[in-house]
């Protein structure tokens, strides 16, 4: 097909979209974030020849600014800044000539998706073969960002932004905009590396074939949190992939809004109106998928969500009947709290647990008219205090930078910028409580490759004390202190009711096997404010988590606060990869585990509180312990829609319970568990209680996973208090449950004045 031809066809599929007219309008509003920049460490694209006038070509210009940053850790300079205009592109933009890591680290920032736009030329060679693919722009580094730019196909491009190459992580993709394309965003194509650890925020979808796609396996650890997805034919198509999408609004999406990979995953709290489905997990028999909390709107299919596991708190106003509306397609189903508007939703699995549905009528569901969504953070031009590379201690200038800062009236949120370079603190720098300030570098690349901040001075650190209530935001970058023996930061007197500690893509870890890390994450004592952690590895340590309660949970008592670990990769951890003690509470969900062969947890006498760990992906090697080794424990574990993938074969049991069991609830529901060698082994393969007295404990709709033949899939009887066969009992499970129902999702917003944020 020549490209006249192919661009006719792709006209043709983009014709095929029904632009249906909706009553909906998006209402955009500030979460308190902003934007900060350009600083004069930055390069503009039109110091290469760019014009961004709307008419001249300007691919090749780009391709110079793209050449001229090769090798970021050698260069002064790692951010290509795109001021405001129309850069017209008539050939894909592609940096060649890339060895290794050349480009870790780079950053491509425009001034504004609204005024900064690329757009391809009427001529631009549509579904071109090769390298490029038909795509607008292709990028391969590790450690990357692209930010506040739109991307036009003008029906020409097969793809906007193709992320392909070299295996990558930790990219971030925020606040862009994709239209009139076949694929606004890729992951992987023309060869099978993939990408993990990616954000993609913030972005908008219009009038794309497939909005995101990922097409292997190891495309995972993506989350989609707040976008927009407007008259697309498929919204996210994970193909092989594992993007988890949080907090979207599908709108109008003619074939579906998502589809799943082999990698199962949760899909939390989004909306869609008037699509043809919301959700497809008919791909894949092996893929566990947790729908929580998503509202549906006038789907034009009577089945609106196929071959879920586990689905909790969905509310669904049926267009079309009979139905069903979620079809199970799966040997055992889990459906609690959610809502529809015709009878007989649910098509019952061979074993089901249905509890609090309700059947409403549809005039009392009412679609909202305008959805609200978070916009496209503010350049507020705050003042700025540069941090001067060349002074002798960089601890006493950067202190004295933030010392400054901290004088500026209140509201005025200034900020203290980092330049490329890496800054060795001999001693620790303190940031003042209630005073607003941003700490801004130039990337969260490794050592040269951006702002990388370590630790050479004696004793435990830490480089940065966070004095609360803290009003801080910390952005792109790194901190590196492997070997050191410091604390990367402490956040103090943070625990205010109404706070929010909130982390995106940040990455405590041991350095080597050997040097772990004694523990990536402590949440010591926090009760009131919410620890929100998204998207990050945990790796190489004794303790990957451990949260514990404060004054208030240790006597036994409750408290608003969460902490909550959402979507990320757990890989070489110890024994107590996670741990609750003094009360605490962790809800861990959404996360890729490998090559931790002491197993997931050890909770024995020492631990107590509530543990939720739901819909996580175990790929397994040959365990010598238990993944749940449960001794003694005092609290709750709860372990929904786990999915255990068998590479070798299992010889432990998945779960272990011993020791005295009065104390101690453990809840299994809906899960995938790898067993041991055989088709039909005995239960104690995934499941060996020998607590004494009984712990309230069960196994309960959950399916083992079985080596020979490789991957035979066999529903396990339900087990409660070790008899075998139990009925369930709906108020464990609704107990179990509860702490993950009650999850909060929400964006960095501005907190009242006095708490920390």
């Amino acid at each position: 097909m020549n490209a006249k031809l192919a661009a006719v066809a792709f006209a043709a599929i983009i014709a095929a979209i029904s632009f249906r007219a909706s009553a909906q309008t998006i209402s955009y509003y500030d979460t308190g974030e902003e934007f900060a920049g350009p600083f004069p460490s930055w390069r503009s694209v039109k110091e290469f020849g760019a014009k961004g006038d709307g008419s001249t070509d300007d691919a090749a210009a780009i391709g110079n600014a793209l050449k001229a940053l090769k090798n970021t850790n050698a260069k002064t300079w790692n951010v290509l800044y795109f001021p405001a205009g129309t850069y017209m592109i008539g050939q894909p933009v592609y940096y060649t000539d890339r060895v290794n890591d050349d480009y870790t680290g780079l950053r491509i920032v425009g001034e504004d998706p609204a005024t900064t736009l690329i757009k391809c030329m009427d001529d631009f060679p549509a579904a071109t073969s090769g390298v490029a693919q038909g795509t607008m722009v292709r990028l391969d580094a590790t450690y990357g960002n692209i930010c506040r730019i739109s991307f036009d196909g003008n029906h020409r491009a097969s793809i906007g932004l193709l992320r392909d190459g070299v295996y990558g992580s930790d990219w971030r993709i925020t606040d862009m905009f994709f239209r009139n394309l076949a694929t606004g965003i890729q992951y992987g194509g023309a060869s099978d590396q993939g990408q993990d650890l990616t954000a993609i925020m913030r972005c908008r979808f219009s009038r794309c074939g497939t909005g995101l796609k990922m097409t292997n396996q190891n495309c995972m650890g993506i989350y989609a949190w707040y976008c927009l997805f407007e008259d697309c034919r498929t919204a996210i198509d994970n193909g092989g992939g594992f993007a988890m999408p949080m907090c979207n609004v599908f709108m109008r999406s003619t074939v579906v809004d998502i589809t799943t990979g082999q990698n199962g995953y949760p899909v939390l709290n989004n909306t869609s109106v008037g699509s043809k489905m919301f959700l497809d997990n008919s791909q894949s028999q092996w893929c566990m998928v947790m729908a929580n909390n998503n509202k549906v709107y006038n789907a034009t299919d009577a089945t609106v969500m196929k071959n879920v596991d586990v689905a909790l708190d969905n509310t669904i106003l049926s267009r079309s009947g009979p139905g069903p509306v979620i079809s199970s397609g799966k040997p055992n189903l889990v459906c609690v709290g959610n809502t529809f508007t015709i009878a007989k939703p649910v098509q019952a699995a061979a074993r089901s647990c249905i509890l609090e549905q309700k059947i409403v009528d549809a005039s009392t569901l009412v679609v909202p008219s305008t959805i609200r969504f978070p916009g496209t953070p503010r350049n507020n031009h705050r003042k700025i205090f540069e941090i001067q590379k060349g002074a002798g201690d960089i601890a006493a200038e950067i202190q004295s930078k933030i010392t400054a800062a901290s004088l500026e009236p209140a509201g005025s949120n200034p900020v203290v910028h980092f330049p490329k370079g890496e800054y060795s603190l001999k001693s620790t720098v303190a940031v003042p409580p209630n005073h607003d300030m941003q700490l801004v570098g130039d990337g969260g690349g490794p050592g040269a490759s951006g702002a990388s901040i370590s630790w050479t001075g004696s004793g435990t650190g830490p480089c940065f004390r966070l004095l609360g209530p803290t009003r801080v935001t910390i952005s792109d970058i790194s901190f590196a202190l492997a070997g050191r023996g410091a604390d990367l930061m402490t956040v103090e007197n943070a625990d205010q009711a109404g706070g929010r500690i909130y982390c995106d893509q940040v990455e405590p870890m041991g350095n080597t096997e050997g040097q772990e890390a004694a523990c990536d994450w402590l949440i010591d004592g926090v009760e009131n404010s919410d620890v929100t952690v998204i998207n990050q590895y945990i790796g190489l340590a004794a303790r990957a988590v451990e949260v514990r309660g404060g004054r208030v949970l240790r006597s036994g008592g409750s408290t608003k606060g969460q902490v909550s670990f959402l979507n990320g990769y757990l890989w070489g951890n110890q024994p107590n990869t996670l741990n609750v003690i003094d009360g605490g509470r962790l809800l861990f969900a959404g996360y890729r585990n490998e090559n931790n062969p002491k197993g997931l947890m050890t909770l024995n006498s020492s631990s107590s509180g509530v543990l939720t760990f739901a819909c996580n992906q175990e790929g397994v090697a040959q365990y010598p312990t238990p993944a749940f080794n449960i001794d003694g424990f005092r609290g709750a574990l709860n372990v929904v829609a786990q999915a255990s993938w068998l590479y070798e074969k299992r010889t432990s049991p998945v779960f272990q319970l011993r020791g005295d069991g009065s104390r101690t609830s453990v809840l299994s529901i809906g899960n995938m568990l790898a067993g041991g060698l055989d088709t039909s082994p005995a239960q104690t393969a995934i499941w060996d209680d020998r607590t004494s007295p009984a712990a309230n404990a069960a196994l309960f709709l959950n399916d083992g996973l079985y080596w020979n033949p490789p991957f035979n899939r066999q529903s396990l009887p339900n087990i409660y208090r070790k008899a075998s066969g139990a009925a369930i009992d709906a108020e464990l499970v609704l107990k179990g449950l509860s702490h993950l129902r009650a999850l909060r999702l929400e964006p960095p917003m501005n907190r009242p004045a006095g708490v920390t944020t």
